[in-house]
Parts: C-alpha cells; structure tokens; sequence
C-alpha cells in the first residue's frame, strides 16, 4: 500500500523473499500473509495571536494590527513545525479572521491554510490556538454647551454645543 495523506489504508505485501545464504527458501514454509494497514497522523500544531487594544477613532482592527512586540508577526507557530519536503517548504496563511469596529473586546480568532507547492494540505494539520484579544476603548471627548445673545428680558436656552476632544480622527 502507498499512503501519502492523513488516514489509513491496506497495506499487503504479497511479493517477497526469505533467504538463507542469498538463496530463495520460501517453499520451505507454509506462508499466511496477513493484511496490515499504513496510517498516517495529523501532525499538530499550535499557533498564538497576539493582542491588540485602541481608543475608538473609527477604523476596524484585526489579527494584522495584534503583532508581537519584538517578531512584529501577526502570529507565530508555538508548538510543532512545518515539514519541509524535496526541499520546499509548506506556507501557512490566514484563512478566515475576525475584526472590530465599534466598542468592546473579542478574541483574536484566526483560521489557516497550509499549502505545499500551491496545494491545500491543511486537512493533514491538526490546530491548537492561544488566542489574543482585539479591544476598542472609549474615546473620551469633552462637550461644551455654549451660546450668547444680547439681554432682551426672555429666558434664554443653549440649543448648540461644541465638542473639544484631545485627537481628533
């Protein structure tokens, strides 16, 4: 049998030799050959995303913008590896993400494919994650109510405001 992907098949050997002295002595024994089978693991790995914090300015944020501090990757490999075959070594990219616009935090989810000379074999990986978070906080802004008139003796009701923030987006 000839395996080259995860799972199982029949493995059945039906051509072979026992030799003494380099001569052929199979009719010596009564031969059962017995099916085997060949199988071949998932091979498992474990990627990290990082984290990722910013006051609300409008812009969404994803995995892209959770790097680390000293690789600047987006996400690392922590456990586990990518064979290298003939030479050339399987890529993994980004499959799916998440993002965040507005307020509030998620986990930083992130899905891949690995490839070997263009080919999907991602169904032969087995993932683990240690997942970062992305977090959009409040952007404080402060809110003056102001407006002016002459005195004419009426009562009188600020109906415009302006805002002064520290950054504007």
């Amino acid at each position: 049998g000839t395996i080259k992907n995860v799972g199982t098949v029949d493995n059945i050997n039906e051509s072979f030799e026992i030799l003494r002295d380099g001569s052929n002595i199979n009719d010596n024994y009564n031969l059962v050959v017995n099916k085997g089978s060949l199988t071949i693991d998932e091979r498992v790995i474990k990627v990290k995303t990082y984290s990722y914090s910013k006051v609300y300015d409008g812009v969404s944020i994803s995995y892209a913008d959770a790097v680390d501090v000293i690789t600047y990757n987006a996400f690392d490999i922590i456990e586990g590896s990518l064979p290298i075959i003939d030479e050339i070594s399987q890529t993994i990219e980004v499959d799916e993400y998440v993002s965040i616009l507005d307020l509030g935090k998620i986990t930083n989810e992130v899905t891949f494919k690995i490839k070997y000379n263009e080919e999907d074999v991602t169904s032969n990986y087995k993932f683990y994650y240690e997942y970062g978070t992305l977090e959009i906080t409040t952007r404080q802004i402060s809110i003056y109510p102001y407006a002016e008139k002459e005195y004419d003796g009426l009562e009188f009701t600020s109906a415009t405001s302006s805002v002064k923030s520290a950054k504007k987006y």
